[in-house]
């Protein structure tokens, strides 16, 4: 699942992840709404606080490239 459709799918989710990240509210917003890039390493952090946003599917188009061990 990507962000963006897991913000909206789950209720409180984008403060619960701003908390966990330790970044604001818009901050999330404006990932999940593609305005500000997700760094493979806020990635990597995201996935593993909620393993239902994959890296996989936050880099659709170089997953493979970034992260080779997943392939």
């Amino acid at each position: 699942m990507d962000l963006k459709t897991f913000i909206h799918s789950r209720r409180g989710a984008a403060s619960e992840l701003a908390r966990r990240l330790g970044v604001s509210k818009s901050y999330v917003s404006q990932m999940a709404n593609g305005k500000t890039p997700i760094s493979p390493r806020r990635a990597v952090e995201i996935e593993e606080h909620f393993p239902e946003v994959t890296r996989k599917e936050m880099f659709p188009n170089d997953w493979a490239r970034v992260w080779p061990e997943l392939r």
